[in-house]
């Protein structure tokens, strides 16, 4: 498996099981970077697809942006509601399709997380906050160029548990480590960057950058152009892929809608499929995310509530977030219900320059 390291390197990784071993090893409190994060740099270094996400953050990883904390609103006749909400978007998208770069211009993704990070203190007080992480990814329109990439955090960070002088007189756990925080830029021609290092490698190491195929975290043109059109069948492939868990289905469909190259005709079909998932409901008709208003629908498993936010009125996908629904123990120790725990704002565009967003 291939990844990107804290400091922005990509470099080669052990298997998901011998991470999540060494970390445990290495420090109890913390796990691996969030799922959209990875996601978004998959792009780049086509790793293998993640086991089931993790629902805790990797502190001495990439972690992430300004904290928030909202209310889940249930909004009654939920079903139907999430139902209209999911329609109107996919009409908006068929509407007004996504604009596509032409030659010399650039496919642009940015990410901006937010996720939280937990450790605790030399005499046992927990700490939690979230620190603003930003990956931002140009792909050329013929895929075989040179990619750019640039990744660090912003400085952004909001305490949820404890406070910057408690973790200076006490110790932090290594929530407030330096190292993370130095920006990274890389280029490569298509995602395969210099530093680049091959550990058991993937289906699509050593083909020609159009054979590749990729997956539903890092879809390429042919994956994208392989998933049904049809409502019903796309469904069921997610179901499937996502062996019936709807945390996961959300996660896959989230894969699709947040990479540049998705075509308007496959966003308004997955907007029709998660229809079909069950308890899925509009828990917040006016989530702020980043600054960007739009409609949030989710599923509730365990403590956590999981949901995709959706601009309805113009079938633009916002992004995700993970709100806590039970008061805080263990890991969430200290948290009350209604506490945003991680959020990925997405932004999509075309740009004229790598290394320069789109001026809309």
């Amino acid at each position: 498996m291939k990844a990107m390291s804290e400091n922005g390197t990509v470099r080669a990784m052990w298997t998901d099981a011998e991470l999540d071993d060494a970390l445990s090893a290495l420090h109890k409190e913390t796990e691996p970077p969030s799922a959209d994060v990875r996601a978004t740099l998959m792009l780049a270094c086509r790793e293998t697809p993640p086991k089931p996400r993790r629902r805790y953050t990797w502190a001495a990883a990439t972690a992430a942006v300004a904290a928030l904390t909202a209310g889940v609103l249930t909004i009654p006749g939920a079903p139907s509601a999430a139902a209209e909400a999911l329609d109107s978007a996919a009409a908006h998208v068929l509407a007004e399709p996504d604009p596509r770069p032409g030659p010399g211009q650039f496919f642009y993704t940015s990410t901006r997380e937010s996720a939280m990070a937990s450790s605790m203190t030399s005499t046992g007080k927990p700490l939690s906050l979230l620190e603003e992480s930003m990956t931002q990814l140009w792909v050329p329109a013929i895929r075989a160029e040179e990619w750019f990439v640039r990744s660090g955090q912003t400085g952004a960070r909001k305490w949820l548990v404890g406070n910057e002088d408690l973790a200076r007189r006490e110790g932090d756990g290594g929530l407030l480590d330096p190292r993370v925080s130095r920006e990274r830029v890389q280029r490569g021609l298509c995602g395969d960057f210099p530093d680049q290092r091959e550990l058991g490698g993937t289906p699509d190491d050593g083909k020609p950058c159009g054979e590749r195929y990729g997956h539903w975290e890092a879809p390429t043109p042919r994956f994208l152009a392989d998933l049904p059109r049809d409502p019903d069948a796309l469904y069921e492939r997610l179901s499937k892929d996502a062996k019936g868990r709807g945390a996961d289905v959300l996660r896959l469909a989230s894969g699709v809608l947040r990479a540049a190259e998705t075509s308007a005709d496959l966003r308004a079909a997955v907007y029709r499929a998660l229809v079909k998932l069950p308890g899925l409901d509009v828990t917040d008709n006016a989530a702020n995310l980043d600054g960007r208003r739009g409609t949030a629908l989710g599923l509730t498993e365990g403590d956590l509530r999981d949901e995709v936010i959706v601009d309805t009125a113009s079938g633009r996908y916002i992004g995700r977030r993970s709100v806590l629904v039970k008061p805080g123990t263990g890991y969430w120790a200290g948290l009350q219900p209604g506490t945003v725990v991680e959020f990925t704002a997405v932004t999509l565009g075309v740009a004229d320059k790598a290394g320069t967003p789109p001026a809309n």
